[in-house]
């Protein structure tokens, strides 16, 4: 296979699945919300991560340890920031619906994170 036609292919399947992983919330309204989200985080946030990390990285052990204090500490406070813009993000979505949450939270977050670059960078 071709390598363009490889990336194109990830890159339609990451599009179908960003625009869906709130679906399954649509199913389990008989839930709390907490209850939900907290399925979700542990698999996206904790175990599949792990998982991948395992079988795609080779000597992951190794690395982690020759990695710094300074920069384990750095990916730990940057992945709490990341956790709490999707609790934050899916807590949006539960009060507003999938199609209001989406458009307002998504088009807030693209002018935000445009507009602070260029205003720190320039």
């Amino acid at each position: 296979m071709q390598d363009w036609a490889a990336g194109l292919g990830l890159i339609i399947l990451g599009g179908i699945l960003q625009g869906s992983f709130m679906l399954p919330m649509k199913y389990t309204r008989k839930w709390n919300w907490e209850n939900t989200w907290l399925s979700f985080s542990f698999m996206a946030y904790l175990l599949l991560p792990w998982l991948v990390a395992l079988l795609t990285v080779p000597q992951l052990k190794e690395i982690l340890n020759q990695t710094s204090r300074a920069t384990l500490l750095g990916t730990v406070l940057f992945r709490f920031g990341w956790g709490l813009g999707c609790l934050t993000f899916g807590l949006g979505v539960d009060y507003l619906g999938l199609s209001l949450g989406f458009a307002t939270i998504l088009g807030v977050t693209a002018a935000i994170g445009t507009l602070i670059p260029m205003l720190v960078l320039s």
